[in-house]
């Protein structure tokens, strides 16, 4: 096929049908190129950036001296994986958790851990709440409402609170972008109105009924906040094999 190389250079689309198509357009507009450091045009924060979902931030980005633009980097020959958490909440949890397991196999993710928790402690509920303000999903002067609907006050009363709550450890490629997906906003009105096939079935945007990381930094942040309890299931080990060799799945008794 003839590429469109004049419409390439005035800053329209090159489209390429097949990836050995793309590779011969990448040698022949881009390999003679002494410099192949690029900024991204949208800042790594933005939901708009696929970069959200990379495990670079912005920090790593300036230490590198930007983006290398190369045949590895944009044609991979193997996909990485990538951790990323789902909180599911009352009062629907089991439901949730059946409806999430499913949506999930369809999916692709590995589940690498589940775990029943009591109320939050405020560093974990603290690092979910900024990331659903930082998203416009949550106001500031929301912080209350949503401590109760995760059980952060009811954690700090009592150790033996009835409310439960149950953390997903998921793994597959491009696992924080791909839940976030599946997850939709933060309001499940919002769903609705755009008719978004949502894995949030809450009453609104406080009780929403299913919390996620929507950024590689916000899966940081709450891996570190979890704590020892999840320690070696969001750590990787040179030594043992990535992931473990756990699915979905239901077994027979």
């Amino acid at each position: 096929r003839e590429w469109k190389l004049q419409a390439a250079t005035a800053d329209d689309v090159l489209f390429v049908p097949e990836i050995s198509a793309a590779r011969q357009a990448y040698s022949a507009l881009f390999a003679s190129l002494s410099c192949t450091v690029f900024e991204p045009s949208l800042p790594v924060t933005d939901l708009r950036s696929t970069l959200r979902f990379s495990p670079y931030s912005n920090a790593k980005l300036l230490n590198s001296g930007g983006m290398r633009m190369s045949e590895s980097s944009l044609f991979p020959t193997r996909l990485s994986l990538q951790l990323t958490f789902a909180l599911l909440l009352p009062p629907k949890l089991d439901s949730a958790l059946y409806r999430t397991l499913t949506v999930c196999e369809q999916n692709d993710f590995t589940l690498i851990a589940a775990m029943v928790s009591g109320g939050l402690g405020e560093s974990t509920a603290r690092a979910l709440f900024d990331q659903e303000v930082e998203d416009d999903h949550l106001e500031r002067c929301e912080w209350a409402a949503f401590s109760e609907s995760v059980g952060c006050s009811a954690n700090e009363e009592a150790d033996g609170s009835e409310f439960r709550c149950l953390w997903l450890v998921l793994a597959r490629h491009q696992a924080v972008k791909r839940l976030a997906q599946m997850c939709g906003h933060g309001d499940p009105a919002v769903n609705q109105e755009y008719l978004h096939a949502s894995l949030r079935v809450g009453r609104d945007r406080v009780q929403n009924g299913i919390r996620c990381a929507t950024s590689a930094a916000s899966t940081e942040a709450l891996a570190m906040a979890l704590g020892q309890d999840l320690a070696r299931e969001v750590s990787q080990q040179a030594s043992e094999p990535w992931p473990p060799p756990r699915s979905l799945g239901v077994e027979e008794s």
